[in-house]
């Protein structure tokens, strides 16, 4: 069984037109001025000045820049516990923040007992826009290559870690992603005089899975801009891949979509739902706590599994499509369970448990 708690850490800046002496402490270093939004190159970066210890400089460094960013742009921090058997097999703590160090200028470096001490000017923009401002030249034809290195390191820990982030929601599908609902049974007689149980059953998606998975996509990717007659928004939007739930509520903003400029996030999804396929698992026990019948079966999810009986639904609660997913929450699974007892006694019959498992844990349970 695995709990997941989530919060979201806002960091406000605060713009000031100067710059005074702060001193926050932090776990990994010191914050030495009240950090700013600039505008620099007709874009937002953030402006402060962190010193940070570290056992090596270049750690020291490292520290450094994720101080900056976590003050730039918040911090979201993912408490993920997995236990099985009330044996603790997994307690991690996954802290995100969606920002990169765009540029830095080192004041100082001291050599301590326990080894580095750093004081840093740092540059920090959004991961958001990471991609279209990778190492801009003051002329056609210079590289810095410290500064594109800075680049490149913080951008690939801010996707290392928001990959930490979907994956945690990700492994609670198909266990928890979903709801189950069963309507009062049907006894009837076959032609053989056999007793047959038929169960209505009705498939949703859970609405708290629902919104922990929106969230999560939410915050290592970006809400879509309402192009209205604006190339540069346009040409933003370009390339993007998107994720759209259709929500049964309020909870998913505006409209419920994410877009991503990460294909490797995307694919992890599509992955997800399609290596781990959903299956629904009917348990019938007696009044001894006996399990008298088990029944797991698959059920089509999405667009690109075939249906066993060859009729494609005319919806379907996950779509698939080459740069969109859709998640339809207000779209349910509804059918019929039947279960042929033959000519057993159901007299001690109790109770029907009917719960979403993956497939594969299917030939476990038999």
């Amino acid at each position: 069984m695995a709990v997941l708690c989530a919060v979201s850490v806002s960091v406000q800046a605060q713009i000031s037109p100067a710059v005074t002496a702060a001193l926050v402490p932090s776990p990994i270093g010191i914050v030495l001025t009240v950090g700013q939004w600039l505008m620099q190159d007709r874009r937002q970066v953030y402006y402060i000045q962190v010193q940070a210890p570290g056992d090596t400089f270049e750690q020291a460094r490292q520290n450094a820049f994720r101080l900056a960013v976590e003050q730039a742009v918040g911090t979201l921090i993912l408490s993920e516990t997995e236990s099985r058997n009330a044996r603790l097999r997994r307690d991690e703590i996954i802290t995100y923040a969606a920002g990169f160090v765009d540029r830095f200028e080192v004041l100082r470096s001291e050599t301590t007992a326990h080894g580095y001490t750093v004081t840093m000017d740092v540059w920090v923009g959004r991961s958001q826009i990471a991609q279209r401002l990778m190492n801009d030249s003051t002329t056609t034809a210079a590289i810095d290559g410290n500064r594109l290195a800075t680049q490149v390191d913080t951008i690939r820990h801010e996707r290392s870690q928001g990959d930490r982030v979907m994956a945690a929601v990700l492994s609670d599908f198909p266990r928890r992603a979903f709801d189950v609902e069963l309507a009062r049974t049907q006894v009837t007689f076959t032609d053989r005089r056999q007793l047959q149980i038929s169960i209505p059953v009705t498939i949703r998606w859970n609405q708290d899975y629902v919104r922990a998975f929106y969230e999560a996509a939410r915050t290592v990717g970006r809400e879509p801009e309402r192009c209205v007659f604006s190339r540069e928004c346009a040409e933003n939007q370009a390339g993007l891949h998107y994720l759209w739930i259709k929500g049964r509520g309020t909870i998913m903003g505006w409209n419920g979509w994410v877009g991503f400029d990460d294909w490797a996030r995307v694919q992890a999804i599509v992955t997800r739902v399609t290596q781990h396929r959903p299956a629904l698992k009917i348990t019938i026990y007696d009044t001894a706590g006996h399990r008298r019948f088990e029944s797991c079966q698959p059920f089509v999810l999405h667009n690109l599994e075939a249906p066993a009986s060859g009729h494609r639904p005319p919806r379907y609660m996950l779509t698939i499509q080459d740069r969109m997913i859709t998640l339809d929450e207000r779209y349910a699974i509804e059918g019929t369970r039947s279960v042929n007892f033959g000519y057993q006694s159901t007299e001690d019959l109790d109770r029907i448990d009917a719960q979403v498992v993956d497939q594969a844990d299917c030939a476990k349970t038999r």
